[in-house]
């Protein structure tokens, strides 16, 4: 899971901090791109005895990266001023959405969410996370936006990549 970057949700997290999603548009083609190319050798090489199914990571990324990105860029540049009049309505609609999903795989999965407790796997986890975010934060140049950037950048891990 940790080699997995460029995950999805970080923009609507960068959207929501308020931070430059141009730049964070930019770094998740990077992540994604990269991770494309380096996930299926890293597995292969991590976990020998475990098959690594290449197109399917890359679907998950076309379908979920890059075809949302390729096709907002290019109704933007086509249709701005439509582009303008949609955002909002897109921007609720994600967020609803995002909602759902949230719910939906806490509901789905409190059990094993739950088992989790006690195991050492949450404290793993949130100091991987932190020690991300920090590492990101404090090399990302002199502006505040590219920081908060690529420390969100840096700690999200892409899992639909990564499974």
């Amino acid at each position: 899971m940790a080699a997995g970057a460029g995950s999805p949700f970080m923009l609507k997290l960068i959207q929501f901090m308020k931070a430059d999603i141009a730049f964070a548009v930019g770094l998740m083609l990077i992540l994604s791109t990269v991770t494309l190319i380096y996930l299926p050798f890293v597995l292969s090489f991590l976990l020998p005895h475990v098959s690594v199914n290449t197109a399917s990571i890359a679907v998950s990324l076309l379908i979920l990266i890059f075809l949302p990105l390729i096709s907002g860029t290019l109704i933007k540049w086509r249709y701005n001023k439509l582009a303008k009049v949609i955002k909002p309505t897109f921007n609720q609609i994600s967020n609803i959405f995002l909602f759902v999903v949230v719910i939906l795989y806490l509901g789905l999965n409190y059990q094993d969410f739950l088992s989790v407790f006690g195991t050492g796997a949450l404290v793993a986890s949130v100091t991987f996370i932190l020690a991300s975010f920090s590492i990101g934060y404090l090399m990302g140049g002199p502006s505040k936006n590219t920081k908060t950037v690529l420390g969100i950048g840096t700690a999200m891990r892409n899992s639909s990549a990564a499974l």
